[in-house]
């Protein structure tokens, strides 16, 4: 694999989608303390699968079929938005990765979805499954392990539980963040001898406004695109 890239990018979510405040809500809580927690936890909106109206009175193995119709449904119009996308059908997937957190089922989804859907007879899968809300963390590794496997980039110095950071040549590096949407966010470059204040001067000189975020990543300019650049010291420390 000389030249690898990304087809396609499909997604695809419950219909259902409530704030956290009518979350707290529909979930039957009214604990202030709760309410905090549900209001501080940095997330916007969550998805829901539901069948009609919302029905707290149903049986775990009643809340599991559920789970398993909207993983199916879910699960099948992402693989056909991303094949889609890239102009292949399901025949031409050789591995299918599939995690979840939020329910179980044997044989599991990802085995459903390529009988369902068709996938070749040689496709490859793993499931991520029963590990609730650290699901995400070995979906990163398995992500990690790709890139390490399939281009050999070493994994670099790992300063926060949630981001990997792999080596690309002398001076790059590829950032794997969990929870980080599909894409490219910002691109750094590194400077030799890097002093912020200097550096600062010598941006705002050029007509550039630097962003100093005080986290130690370095400063931030945003290009007419929208597009942030990360000026760094080379080797990734601000």
């Amino acid at each position: 694999m000389t030249h690898p890239r990304i087809l396609g990018i499909g997604t695809a979510n419950p219909p259902v989608r409530l704030t956290q405040e009518q979350s707290f809500h529909a979930a039957g809580y009214q604990g202030e303390r709760i309410r905090k927690i549900f209001l501080n936890s940095d997330i916007d909106y969550r998805h829901f699968y539901l069948e009609g109206s919302l029905n707290r009175d149903e049986s775990s193995d009643q809340l599991n079929q559920r789970y398993l119709r909207g993983a199916m449904k879910t699960g099948c119009r992402a693989i056909l938005n991303c094949v889609t996308a890239s102009g292949t059908t399901v025949q031409d997937v050789d591995f299918l990765a599939f995690c979840t957190c939020t329910g179980y089922v044997c044989p599991d989804v990802g085995s459903r979805l390529i009988a369902h859907m068709g996938f070749s007879n040689n496709v490859q899968r793993a499931s991520v499954v029963g590990l609730g809300c650290a699901g995400a963390l070995p979906a990163l590794q398995r992500t990690v392990d790709f890139y390490s496997r399939v281009f050999n980039l070493p994994r670099q110095g790992q300063g926060q539980a949630n981001l990997v950071q792999l080596a690309v040549g002398k001076a790059g590096h590829l950032s794997i963040r969990q929870g980080a949407k599909p894409g490219f966010d910002h691109f750094a470059i590194g400077i030799e001898g890097f002093n912020k204040d200097r550096v600062i001067a010598d941006l705002r000189a050029r007509g550039a406004t630097p962003i100093d975020g005080g986290d130690g990543a370095g400063l931030h300019v945003a290009d007419p695109d929208g597009l942030f650049v990360q000026v760094i010291a080379n080797g990734g420390n601000g």
